[in-house]
C-alpha cells in the first residue's frame, strides 16, 4: 500500500459528492452531534470569528463617533473600516457602511434610554446580583435604586431643579450609598450626571422641544 496522508481535521465527503459546501449541509442535517458535524461548525466559527470581530469593532468605532465626535473618533472609524476591508475581503461599500451607521445610531439610542451599567460607573460592584431588578420584579435592590437614581436626575435635568426634584435625587443619591456602603464619589457622580443630563435633553427635545425649566 501506497502513504496515505490522513488529515484529522478534514471533513469527510460522502460518496460521489462534488460540492464540499453541500456534503458539508447533507452532514449537518443528517448527523447533526457526529464528530464530522461538530469540526464542521468548529471551523465555521473559526472562519467567521476575525469577521465578526471586524464588525464589532467598526460598529464600536461608529458608536464613540456618534458618542464623542472630533478627529480622534473619525480617525478610529478609518481604522476600523480598513480593517474591516481586510478581515472581510471585499469593499466596505457605501451601503454596507450606511447599514452599520443605522446600527450603531440604534445603540446609541439605546444607550442613551437606559442607565449606565452600575458596573461602568461603580467599579467596586461588580459580581454583585440584583435578582429582582434582572427579572423586572421590583427597583428596590442596589441595582433598581441606581436606575431610579438616574431617572430622577434626568427628570430633574427636562423640568428643572424644584425643591421636590433635588429631594428626590438626594433620597436616592442616599439610598444607593447606603446599599453600597461608601459614599458616591465627585468622579463617578459627574459621570452618572452627565449620561443622565443627556437623556435627559435628548427627551426634552423630544417631547417638548427643548427642556422645560
Amino acid at each position: 500500500m501506497g502513504d496515505q496522508h490522513h488529515d484529522s481535521h478534514a471533513v469527510p465527503e460522502p460518496d460521489g459528492e462534488s460540492c464540499p459546501w453541500l456534503a458539508m449541509a447533507r452532514e449537518l442535517a443528517a448527523n447533526p452531534d457526529s464528530p464530522a458535524s461538530l469540526r464542521i461548525l468548529s471551523s465555521v466559527n473559526a472562519s467567521l470569528r476575525p469577521r465578526m470581530a471586524a464588525v464589532e469593532q467598526l460598529l464600536d468605532a461608529l458608536v464613540a463617533q456618534l458618542e464623542r465626535p472630533g478627529p480622534v473618533a473619525d480617525a478610529s472609524v478609518a481604522a476600523a473600516s480598513r480593517h474591516w476591508e481586510v478581515a472581510c475581503d471585499g469593499e466596505l461599500t457605501a451601503g454596507i457602511l450606511e447599514d452599520l451607521k443605522r446600527d450603531a445610531a440604534a445603540i446609541v439610542d439605546r444607550m442613551r434610554s437606559s442607565p449606565p451599567p452600575i458596573e461602568s460607573i461603580l467599579a467596586d460592584v461588580c459580581g454583585r446580583s440584583d435578582i429582582g431588578y434582572d427579572l423586572g420584579l421590583d427597583l428596590e435592590g442596589l441595582r433598581g435604586t441606581w436606575h431610579r437614581l438616574w431617572a430622577a436626575i434626568s427628570m430633574a435635568r427636562v423640568f428643572g431643579e424644584s425643591p421636590e426634584q433635588v429631594d428626590c435625587v438626594a433620597s436616592f443619591r442616599a439610598e444607593v450609598e447606603r446599599q453600597l456602603g461608601r459614599v458616591i464619589t465627585e468622579s463617578e457622580w459627574q459621570q452618572l450626571q452627565q449620561h443622565a443630563f443627556r437623556h435627559g435633553d435628548a427627551l426634552a427635545e423630544r417631547q417638548f422641544g427643548g427642556r422645560q425649566g
